[in-house]
């Protein structure tokens, strides 16, 4: 019988080591070494088989005989399936995961799955990647549906719902059409639901109540029914989501969003989602920051209370229509609206070290109020038409965008000046009302033609042309004693700036595809012109006009069906901001004043990149490497100027010379007698930065050198027990040549624990622990923290959809926030206050409606 499927099994870990069709003249599998084997034989409309081969040093050849299917039986076929079924398997460049294979926890979430999954990671703010790459996208049944928020069907959509998980890169509609690979396509998830989960009403409510008078509650609901998906979210709390210590100590937060696609008839498609947001939080912060002078260093000590009330609106949707076999038509909405209000009291102490020597240079106390509301709007429209002949594609897209704020600024400080012996030399008071508006709009048209060479072989075609422009005007006003009004015009803080851009972009590419080989090789051309105006008259108009010839090239070698390697050229410019344009001093902080610089030019990048993947689904390993080089002309850095009394201004500027290394590697593989009983990966970093910047008008090269060092492993036994560990080590080494004696060394490791453990009587329990190190480094201080958490969960009902969960997070009281960076010429570290020891009590219940 031709066409029959075979799949070869080793046992005893029930690995796939061979696959086939058989011929009319049955099948051969060669270079087998002695073992026990399963032969797995399925064709349509008859019953899986399977056969047991015992192979000896002996055996050179082995013949099974006549291998006799029966005509196929539904529910013997169904068991024998799974039984046997594969955990992982490669499809074209599609890896499959079958979760019937990954066992998980009663009521356990889609991001709890997951992490057991070989190859992927999550991290504990619920971000996934695979291969290096950031998932940004998680669809549902091969549909979007949670418009730019993957942790929303991660982290509401239950594991028990899920047939398969799938992941592939995203095709543009372009790639769908012409074949034509994109150059950087996006990684994204899709979940293969259930037959018997793809129609009902499921979800689930939560409510705890904490110590410290912290309360939470949650609720999701979601329906399905064939094409139409509907799901929403609502959460309320005052200590973040009741999921652990190290949140903010003041922290109120409401938040909702509903999510809707559905399809009408077999041409329209629409999708779309909204979210709403407000949060109310205060907290403290301690800031250190030593700075390096040619001759000398800047130590300040910096403590900062501050507030912080939002809400915030976010609607998107996606409509697609096809209008028959070779047109289609989609657009693209969002619109944003926030409205804010924050506040921060500081007092900044300022030291000067030089010489061994420390005296007292400067401090400041600065209360700022701010409040203010912006909105912003877009829409986009792309047509997509197929010509009869194959890879004859033209697209055409365009976009419009728009933006509007307001805002208001209340500003009182107080800054004093001191001599190397301690006698004040100088003070400087500002009490000031401000008030900024702002606006501004974009849009765009683009063209894109294909046209076939021969098989395999497109030349491809495209132009767009752009146009922007934005407003920015601030009124100051400082306090008049005599009226007690802020009646005094600031004509120095006060501002009127416009700026335009327009750009235009031709290119031209030829692209060459076949099975193993892929290549992209093209020009473009871009010119930009900017003009932008001080209205307030005090600076001449600038105009400029920049053009960039750059290449565009990608290979793509597919190796084998699960390696490939990469390389690739992308160029891309990036203009300045409103704020990096306008030519008014901030003076929120008076001991760093920022000012813009009407005459910057627009950046332009250029970066190289190599790629290596190797993904093995029969032994569950990866192996991914990335080399990567980067080169920015015109970057836009800080040039600052700081006087002999401590006092900072700094103005962007354009500069050449700064460029990036960096090379990583991740390797994973599963380990155990049977499937997913656990994995262990490994990743590695290196980078090297080399960024220019000036300092009191001498050129300041900071050079970095980073290394990061992750090592993690996960271990199952099915869904009863699960422990997992990972170890973190961060290096920072950086010498900067506006003073070569300074080199900084910021050394931070991590090192967390965790299992979890099902108990008889519907019990199960919990507990990690994190252990962070950050190494002292200089003048400043270093911090050292372990956090360790427990819960214990009770199911209830005869589902198991209720639970009763204790908890008590940062059980040694020991929880921080604490970070270390380095900037421009100087060492910085941050400390926040956080919530410490909290115990909660919380109740969850699962529901489920399948008919309605």
């Amino acid at each position: 019988m031709p066409e029959a499927s075979l799949s070869l099994l080793r046992l005893p870990d029930s690995m796939i080591i061979r696959r086939s069709l058989s011929g009319k003249n049955g099948f051969i599998f060669n270079h087998l070494k002695p073992g026990q084997y399963q032969l797995y034989v399925s064709n349509i409309g008859y019953r899986d088989t399977m056969l047991s081969i015992t192979l000896t040093t002996a055996d050179t050849v082995f013949n099974t005989g006549a291998i006799w299917l029966q005509p196929a039986v539904h529910s013997l076929v169904e068991v024998v399936v799974k039984a046997i079924i594969p955990p992982v398997i490669t499809k074209n460049d599609t890896v499959i995961y079958n979760v019937s294979a990954f066992k998980t926890r009663p009521n356990a979430t889609v991001e709890e799955l997951l992490k057991k999954l070989p190859g992927i990671q999550v991290d504990k703010d619920g971000n996934i990647t695979m291969q290096g790459e950031k998932i940004q996208k998680v669809f549902v049944d091969g549909k979007v549906f949670f418009l730019n928020d993957p942790k929303l069907a991660t982290q509401n959509l239950l594991a028990d719902m899920v047939d398969k998980v799938e992941a592939f890169n995203e095709k543009s509609e372009r790639a769908k059409l012409t074949g034509i690979p994109d150059q950087d396509p996006g990684k994204v998830i899709n979940l293969r639901l259930k037959p018997d989960k793809k129609k009902g009403l499921f979800g689930h409510g939560e409510g705890g109540l904490a110590s410290q008078n912290r309360y939470g509650v949650k609720a999701n609901a979601n329906y399905f029914k064939g094409n139409t998906y509907l799901s929403g979210v609502g959460h309320s709390s005052n200590g973040g989501n009741l999921q652990g210590s190290g949140g903010t100590l003041n922290n109120r937060v409401n938040e909702g969003s509903l999510d809707y696609r559905s399809n009408f008839g077999e041409k329209l498609v629409i999708t779309a989602g909204y979210r709403r947001g407000g949060n109310n939080s205060g907290n403290t912060v301690y800031n250190q920051r030593q700075t390096f002078l040619q001759d000398s260093s800047l130590l300040q000590d910096k403590e900062t209370s501050r507030f912080d009330k939002q809400q915030h609106h976010t609607f998107t949707a996606k409509v697609q229509y096809t209008i028959d076999s070779v047109n289609s038509i989609r657009s693209d909405v969002s619109f944003n609206m926030l409205n804010n209000e924050n506040g921060n009291n500081d007092y900044t102490a300022g030291q000067i070290i030089r010489s061994n020597t420390i005296y007292a240079v400067n401090d400041a106390f600065t209360n700022n109020n701010r409040s203010g509301a912006r909105w912003n709007g877009a829409i986009g429209i792309q047509y997509d038409h197929r010509f009869k002949k194959a890879g004859r594609y033209v697209g055409i897209s365009l976009h419009k965008g728009n933006s509007q704020s307001k805002g208001r600024t209340a500003l009182q400080s107080l800054t004093r000046f001191y001599s190397e012996h301690g006698f004040t030399t100088d003070s400087l008071a500002r009490d000031q009302l401000s008030f900024q508006n702002g606006n501004g709009h974009d849009y765009s048209v683009g063209i894109t033609y294909t046209e076939p060479l021969a098989r395999g072989q497109i030349l491809d075609f495209s132009y767009s042309l752009g146009n922007g422009a934005s407003k920015a005007k601030q009124e100051a006003f400082n306090y008049n004693g005599v009226t007690g009004k802020y009646d005094e015009p600031d004509s120095v803080a006060s501002n009127s700036f416009e700026s335009g851009n327009s750009s235009q972009q031709i290119a031209l590419g030829y692209n060459y595809f076949r099975k193993k080989l892929q290549w992209q090789a093209g020009i473009s051309l871009a010119r930009n012109t900017q003009l932008n105006k001080d209205k307030s008259g005090r600076q001449t108009d600038v105009h400029q006009s920049i053009t960039n010839i750059f290449p565009r090239a990608s290979l793509l070698y597919s190796i084998s069906k699960q390696k490939n390697l990469q390389v690739s050229y992308n160029g891309r410019n990036r203009p300045p901001s409103i704020q990096e344009l306008q030519p008014i001093p901030d003076y929120t902080n008076p001991l760093l004043i920022r000012l813009g610089n009407p005459a910057l030019k627009q950046e332009f990048t250029n970066e190289i990149s190599l790629r290596y993947k190797d993904f093995n689904a029969a032994k569950n390993r990866s192996l991914f490497g990335q080399l990567q080089f980067n080169n920015t002309a015109h970057k836009i850095v800080n040039a600052t100027r700081i006087n002999s009394q401590g006092a900072q201004e700094q103005q962007s500027v354009n500069l050449e010379g700064n460029y990036t290394i960096g090379a990583n590697i991740e390797y994973g593989i599963s380990f155990g007698k049977g499937p997913n009983k656990g994995n262990v990966g490994f990743n590695t970093s290196a980078r090297y930065d080399n960024a220019v910047n000036l300092v009191n008008a001498e050129k300041n090269i900071r050079k970095t050198y980073t290394w990061r060092q992750t090592v993690r492993a996960e271990y199952y036994i099915n869904e009863k027990f699960g422990a997992t560990a990972s170890a973190r080590f961060n290096g920072d080494w950086s010498n900067y040549s506006v003073d070569a004696r300074k080199t900084t060394t910021l050394f931070w490791h991590n090192y967390n624990a965790s299992l979890y453990y099902e108990l008889p009587w519907h019990l199960s329990i919990s507990s990690d622990i994190n252990i962070a190190i950050n190494e002292a480094q200089q003048n400043l201080a270093g911090t050292q923290a372990a956090v360790c958490n427990a819960s214990i969960i009770k199911r209830l009902f005869k589902n198991q959809n209720g639970e009763i969960k204790l908890s008590a997070f940062d059980i040694l009281n020991k929880s921080n926030s604490f970070s270390q960076f380095t900037g421009d010429n100087y060492i910085e570290t941050a400390k926040t206050e956080v919530l410490k020891r909290v115990f909660v009590l919380s109740f969850r219940y699962n529901f489920r409606i399948n008919k309605l």
